[in-house]
């Protein structure tokens, strides 16, 4: 079955039907995620409110460096078999990795400030 979406044609036909739904699908569960990880989460008894940072700064981190492997995988797709959907999803892979990275940079600083 995945051979049959190897081919791009194939693929971003598929792709045009997906975005839409997948799209706001994603949307409506970031948002839920950040209610209850920033709003409805209880404070720490010890931090307080800043606990809450935890909630968007480790899954960040993990978004980050998943991205980036996923990234060297893509790589390794399109240097050695030369399929054009490697490069493609090497692209748009790179500023969703490097947004999630500065998120994790910035909420790491917050955390961390004295």
């Amino acid at each position: 079955m995945f051979d049959y979406f190897a081919n791009p044609t194939r693929f971003m036909r598929l792709a045009r039907v997906l975005v839409a739904p997948l799209s706001v699908l994603s949307v409506l569960l970031i948002l839920a995620g950040l209610y209850y990880g920033l709003l409805a989460s209880p404070p720490d008894y010890q931090q307080g409110d800043t606990v809450r940072i935890m909630y968007v700064h480790v899954p960040a981190a993990w978004l980050a460096s998943l991205g980036y492997v996923a990234m060297g995988v893509c790589g390794l797709f399109y240097i050695v078999w030369r399929h054009p959907l490697a490069d493609v999803a090497l692209r748009s892979m790179a500023p969703v990795g490097a947004m999630f990275a500065f998120l994790t940079l910035v909420t790491g600083a917050l955390w961390g400030k004295p």
